[in-house]
């Protein structure tokens, strides 16, 4: 069975509802951290010019709105096919500030309104990933399982749902200029979109992005408000719960117990692990697979500790008076928290 497992990094409250729903977030890329998102360069050849100049109206009246910006264009005049070659650097550079961003960020404005986008990523012990997407590591990593030859729970539906890893480069893609005009209709601009959509700069290669492509027409997103994806019980494989949840507000530490415990008992086969500091380098080590009562107690009773003066005054001295009030304090939490969660 060809299958892929891949990772989504959230928040606490994220996670409670990724879970309680069974679903994930879509979303339109205008959203995102990277300003470059569905913003390429534009591929420009001096007799594409010309023809289109000719024959294309749409065209005529990008260039006529900025004749005033580009001065070796004047349609009054003619065209020159030398002057054209001779300057096909400027008019690349010019084309592509109007059309690309000040028009205003026209390619990527209309080019992002037709699609909602799911990422993913292939690791789940990236310590940038833990304090971009999982709150300073205070949250949790979900890996699902997708297969790919039966058509699992990201291609059910919608538009290139398929999951593609993304192209990490140094240069930014580069599509031909009458994309700007043209409808998404040709089997050119869709394997052209596509690989736009999936291109980064090196920078972010650390996060080993998987991204899939949902049509905004898509019946499942026809309701108002957030527009999510659905998972089945069997295509969740793993939990990993951050190195910092202990951290947590007291209150969200128990909304998440209360709402969480009980689904991971719906997952008899679901995995569950904590993520700790590796003892040696800078880097992260997940420890499991635990129960869920032994995960939360140990979770509980880090967490009395860490917020020890809200729980007791004067503190307990150092030392077995203080471990046995941490024991006590965090298996009374536990048994509270988890009975009133049944």
């Amino acid at each position: 069975m060809n299958t892929l497992s891949l990772c989504k990094y959230l928040t606490c409250e994220s996670a409670i509802l990724s879970l309680t729903h069974q679903s994930l977030r879509v979303d339109s890329v205008i959203n995102y951290n990277d300003p470059f998102e569905l913003v390429p360069t534009f591929k420009l050849s001096a007799s594409e010019i010309m023809k289109n100049m000719i024959g294309d109206g749409r065209f005529q009246r990008f260039v006529l709105r900025h004749q005033g910006d580009i001065p070796i264009i004047n349609p009054g005049l003619g065209w020159n096919q030398s002057v054209l070659e001779e300057n096909l650097e400027v008019i690349q550079r010019i084309f592509t500030f109007f059309a690309s961003e000040n028009d205003p960020l026209r390619f990527q404005m209309n080019s992002a309104r037709g699609f909602l986008y799911l990422c993913l990523s292939e690791i789940d012990d990236n310590i940038l990933m833990w304090s971009h997407y999982a709150n300073d590591h205070q949250g949790v990593v979900l890996k699902l399982r997708q297969n790919l030859s039966a058509g699992g729970w990201a291609n059910s539906g919608g538009l290139g749902t398929i999951p593609r890893p993304m192209n990490y480069s140094t240069q930014r893609y580069s599509i031909d200029y009458r994309y700007l005009f043209e409808p998404e209709s040709t089997p050119e601009f869709v394997e052209s979109f596509s690989n736009l959509v999936h291109s980064k700069s090196t920078d972010w290669a650390y996060e080993k992005e998987w991204r899939m492509m949902y049509s905004i027409t898509d019946p499942r997103f026809s309701g108002e408000g957030v527009k999510t994806v659905s998972f089945a019980p069997e295509d969740l494989e793993e939990i990993v719960i951050g190195n910092r949840f202990r951290f947590l507000q007291t209150q969200r530490l128990k909304d998440f117990v209360q709402k969480v415990y009980p689904v991971l008992l719906k997952f008899p086969k679901l995995l569950v692990y904590r993520m700790l500091l590796d003892s040696t380098a800078f880097g992260l080590k997940k420890v499991g697979p635990l129960e869920p009562d032994e995960l939360f107690l140990q979770i509980t009773k880090e967490h009395v500790y860490a917020h020890l003066p809200s729980f007791i005054d004067p503190l307990p001295k150092q030392g077995e008076e203080q471990a046995a009030f941490v024991e006590g304090k965090g298996k009374e939490l536990f048994k509270k928290w988890t009975s009133s969660s049944n």
